[in-house]
């Protein structure tokens, strides 16, 4: 299931600060409409924030989806971790549709190209804000990484950058592929994990 984001110009003030919004269905087979990003001297023309900005400037609503198979939802909560690779017209009236791959990644020949799917790394024994970004980099989405600090409850959102610690536990395990939709689970001690022996 596709979830691309939408963008109106609701939300253009908070773009320094953080990028809100919405989800909205996008056409998925659009390999004649879509045309390459600029591809010119640095990478950061290319960054997701630098082509959200230009959107904006345009007046354009924008949607942003994964240019790959993967089906990553490209979580607007970590938008520097994200490149456009494609553009093209949106659904709605003044509009574009952004295709984007992790910036680590090379852009596929076509939007919707089969791409191989990362590997969960080991997190376990690592700080907790470390683990996380880990995630967000894969491409799971924020809204999807459920937090247990010091106990069986999930921790609130809210209150995630209170929780300092090692990670004891993670599932899905190292080393599993990356599937969408797919939830991310984080079990972090209050100071250091417990003796397994």
């Amino acid at each position: 299931m596709k979830r691309p984001l939408v963008r109106s110009l609701v939300g253009v003030a908070a773009l320094a600060l953080a990028v809100t919004g919405c989800t909205t269905g996008a056409p998925k087979d659009s390999s004649k409409s879509a045309r390459p990003a600029p591809s010119s001297t640095g990478a950061a023309k290319n960054s997701l924030v630098s082509q959200i900005r230009v959107a904006v400037a345009d007046n354009k609503g924008y949607s942003v989806e994964d240019a790959t198979s993967l089906d990553r939802a490209t979580d607007q909560t970590a938008p520097r971790l994200w490149k456009v690779c494609f553009k093209r017209p949106g659904k709605g009236p003044g509009s574009v549709d952004f295709g984007v791959v992790l910036t680590g990644e090379s852009c596929p020949k076509k939007w919707g190209e089969r791409a191989p799917a990362p590997h969960t790394p080991s997190l376990v024994g690592d700080d907790f804000a470390k683990a996380y970004k880990a995630v967000l980099a894969m491409g799971y989405p924020a809204q999807d990484v459920r937090v247990y600090y010091g106990g069986s409850a999930e921790t609130d959102r809210s209150q995630l950058q209170k929780v300092k610690g090692q990670v004891c536990k993670q599932l899905p395990a190292a080393g599993r592929a990356f599937h969408n939709p797919e939830h991310v689970d984080l079990f972090v001690a209050v100071g250091k994990c417990p003796d397994r022996g």
